[in-house]
């Protein structure tokens, strides 16, 4: 005869137990349910998984509070008014009325019933503790078990149709709401298989790549053609050899409306079960934006040509008339001094031309990361100027695109201001990262400026170099006297900015490299 000491106080191990590995026995039925194979007929999303643990668990609490006389099982007992029943019962109408049989649920319930005795078998009682624990777990399960067989006996077979004919009707209704949900996206979508074919795509996909005139063309009918998708191999192959779950790229490609270009992000399907396992493709149409990003920055050019190259053209042929009149009238000394601002002004119109052709190529920063960016620009503009040019780089972190980005057009703006403004022979660029933060300093040995009255007048682009740093919560400063230098601090997490101070620097040109 077995004795038992009241479970209220003998029981707060196995309710503590339960309640701090919810996670832990999710994981373990998921594991018995793909081992044994009934992942083809349950949920694919984990959230299902852990409700059913959470409401099971709750079930086990509350007979834990009982005296264990209350758990033993009598021939003359309705386990269909059992109140520890209540969550068997209801998930078996569920999955009856789906069209799963008693033997098909009741099974899978054995793996529910083994991931709690797992728990307590691992759980380091000592054996007789392991033993009661155990016996209570296998008895509570019992009962709920002998409610769902009961009520799940009780129904008549008209009963049964009933249940099917009525959720047949709603599983159709919702799969026809999320359809529609689907067609009606007004951004591309398009699903792949593991291999990368297309299953699936709405129909704005639908219409962007084939040409489809209706919604549901890919799903109602199974013989249309699905479209390869040659652009996204590349990208793919990534996400299938690696373990992450997101990609995203820019991406042009031919479609039925000619060339476009998109923000491509691939998502793996969040699928637990796996028997849904496969890629989500979304695509964001950047085609409009880039053009008119492309004409901005043509008439960006223009305005520089026309306000640098141009005027300094023009002011060489007033020198060049100037000093030949100078020179037709027999006055030397003068037209030596014309000849040689001639050639001042000529060497900042090549200093312009030449940032302007570097502007023209395409950006580095894809190809090359920060730093071959940025070594591209001084050796293809500072050091071809005659201007001696220095990077140093320390960065111990990968930095987000949007930084890198934010970055890269600082030290642009930095150095283009040196270059046009500040008559600099010398620059020097310092990049690195500390205490999760990234620090930019660009200084140059120029004749400085007053960087307040500078800002009032809009000038030098600094009120844009400050907004962009705002914009990422960190901080810009300038220092200029005999030399400027440009110092710029983003946080990597978070929107705390963190202090940087700028190591003095001697601004004479060898100092600087």
């Amino acid at each position: 005869m077995i004795c038992w000491q009241p479970m209220a106080g003998h029981m707060k191990q196995l309710q503590q137990l339960i309640t701090e590995n919810e996670e832990w026995l999710m994981h373990r039925i998921l594991h018995y349910a793909k081992e044994q194979d009934f992942v083809k007929y349950t949920s694919t999303l984990a959230e299902a998984w852990r409700i059913s643990i959470e409401n099971l668990s709750q079930t086990l609490q509350k007979a834990l509070l009982l005296d264990i006389k209350n758990l033993e099982l009598r021939p003359d007992e309705d386990y269909t008014q059992d109140p520890f029943a209540i969550f068997g019962i209801q998930e078996a109408q569920k999955h009856r009325s789906r069209g799963l049989t008693l033997g098909m649920f009741l099974s899978l319930f054995k793996y529910y019933r083994q991931c709690y005795l797992d728990l307590v078998q691992t759980a380091g009682f000592d054996a007789e503790t392991q033993w009661r624990y155990g016996y209570i777990v296998g008895r509570c399960f019992d009962r709920i078990e002998l409610g769902l067989c009961a009520e799940w006996a009780a129904a008549t077979k008209q009963e049964r149709l009933n249940e099917l004919q009525a959720t047949n009707r709603f599983l159709a209704n919702e799969k026809n709401k999320y359809l529609t949900i689907f067609e009606s996206l007004h951004d591309p979508v398009i699903l792949l298989d593991n291999n990368g074919d297309v299953t699936n795509m709405n129909h704005a996909a639908a219409k962007l790549l084939i040409g489809a005139a209706m919604p549901g063309d890919i799903y109602y009918d199974p013989e249309q053609n699905r479209p390869a998708l040659p652009w996204l191999l590349d990208e793919l192959a990534v996400l299938f050899q690696s373990d992450v779950s997101t990609l995203n790229a820019e991406k042009t490609f031919n479609t039925v409306q000619g060339m476009r270009f998109f923000n491509v992000k691939l998502e793996r399907m969040l699928d637990i079960s796996e028997k849904f396992s496969g890629v989500v493709v979304l695509l964001y149409d950047l085609t409009e934006s880039k053009r008119a990003a492309i004409r901005a920055e043509r008439e960006r050019l223009a305005r520089e040509l026309h306000d640098s190259v141009t005027q300094s053209l023009y002011s060489l042929s007033l020198f060049a008339e100037w000093g030949s009149g100078l020179l037709a009238a027999g006055e030397v000394e003068p037209a030596r001094e014309r000849i040689a601002r001639i050639g001042e002004i000529s060497q900042q119109a090549l200093r312009e031309m030449r940032l302007l052709l570097y502007e023209l190529r395409p950006a580095a920063l894809d190809h090359d990361g920060l730093e071959g960016a940025i070594e591209s620009r001084l050796t293809a503009v500072e050091q071809r100027v005659g201007i001696s040019a220095a990077l140093q780089v320390n960065i111990s972190a990968d930095l987000p695109p949007h930084i890198e980005e934010c970055l890269y057009r600082i030290t642009n703006e930095a150095l283009n201001n040196a270059l046009k403004h500040a008559e600099a022979t010398a620059v020097l660029v310092r990049l690195h990262t500390d205490e999760g933060s990234v620090f930019l300093s660009v200084t140059d040995d120029g004749k400085g400026f007053d960087p307040t009255a500078v800002e009032l007048e809009g000038r030098l682009g600094i009120s844009s170099m400050r907004q962009r740093i705002r914009q990422l919560g960190g901080l810009f400063e300038i220092e200029s006297q005999a030399g400027t230098t440009v110092s710029v601090t983003i946080p990597l997490g978070g929107n705390t900015a963190v202090s940087y101070q700028q190591p003095e620097a001697n601004l004479q040109p060898e100092a600087l490299t």
